[in-house]
């Protein structure tokens, strides 16, 4: 592979940004990787930061890890069902507790299978 501007010359690697072969002339190093010019080294700078900050958001990687939503959410939905289910049951003139508590215990039937997944597969929850 030889670099995009100065043909004969051997790529040592490729633009992060453009997705173009560099040569060790051409070639910017920056924290988000190689670079081919300053537009692209600029944009690999602003593209590490966006990464970081998900990183950081989502619990990827070595920041603080937080519970996926397919485990957190049929929880809180399961909890729900059931507590209000359980409020009917007991109330003067029960309405639909024989539809919430049973839709309550399978959703939180559905958070513990997924969490029971998650660390078959060595996810930390």
């Amino acid at each position: 592979m030889e670099c995009y501007q100065h043909p004969g010359h051997g790529a040592v690697g490729i633009c992060k940004h453009c997705i173009k072969a560099v040569c060790r002339e051409c070639a910017r190093e920056t924290v988000g990787g190689l670079a081919c010019c300053e537009a692209c080294a600029e944009a690999n700078i602003r593209l590490h930061a966006i990464t970081g900050a998900a990183v950081k958001a989502y619990g990827i990687g070595e920041g603080k890890r937080s519970p996926p939503s397919a485990v957190v959410m049929p929880a809180l939905l399961g909890l729900g069902f059931l507590l209000f289910g359980l409020w009917d049951m007991f109330s003067d003139k029960p309405g639909i507790a024989w539809f919430m508590a049973p839709m309550g215990l399978l959703f939180l039937f559905g958070a513990w299978y997924a969490w029971r997944k998650f660390k078959s597969h060595g996810i930390n929850v």
